[in-house]
């Protein structure tokens, strides 16, 4: 094999702490607005079966709190556990293989859940009803979100078209919490 037949690659540039960020975000905000939807959908029946009586549970304005509490998540709590909390564990996990990543931030994204969830629960007259639709509705979404940003990240990082398409992604998700948003909080017809 002549030096002319080698197989050329390009460097493999490590992915700086500022745009890993922003990606997590781009990608974050959609990924939660799903799972957390369809987590609070899914367990809202459960929530009603396990009241007291139906009417307890309309007016307590749990499904509201925890509507507002997942807005809020996506909104704030994404992006900023994105550029502070996330870029320390990035940097930490940046040697470990994929999965393992993912598992210690869809761990750090439960822990950092845990004070929100018990916040929810306690606010609502029925402590457990409330605990439990909190932490499905928004405990688990806190730790998939993490953990399924983390193993995605590599994939949308590797070319500046998966970079942009994460972006249009990101967009998209921020303008679908909006409209989620206004639907939920002020029952606006979208």
């Amino acid at each position: 094999m002549s030096t002319t037949d080698a197989t050329v690659t390009a460097p493999e540039r490590r992915l700086s702490a500022t745009l890993g960020a922003w990606l997590a975000t781009a990608i974050g905000i959609p990924v939660y607005a799903v799972v957390a939807l369809a987590l609070a959908s899914a367990a809202a029946p459960l929530a009603r079966a396990l009241a007291p009586d139906r009417d307890t549970v309309e007016n307590l304005g749990m499904f509201l709190a925890v509507a507002v509490a997942n807005v809020g998540v996506a909104l704030v709590g994404v992006p900023l556990v994105a550029h502070t909390l996330g870029r320390v564990v990035f940097a930490r996990t940046a040697r470990a293989p994929d999965r393992a990543a993912s598992r210690g931030f869809a761990v750090m994204g439960a822990l950092l859940a845990v004070p929100l969830v018990v916040l929810l629960a306690y606010a609502q007259p029925l402590h457990g009803v409330g605990g439990l639709y909190a932490a499905i509705a928004v405990g688990i979404p806190c730790g998939v979100t993490a953990g399924l940003t983390r193993a995605l990240l590599p994939w949308f990082a590797a070319t500046p078209i998966r970079r942009g398409m994460a972006a249009a992604a990101g967009g998209a998700g921020v303008l679908a919490v909006v409209l989620w948003s206004l639907v939920v909080l002020f029952g606006v017809d979208v």
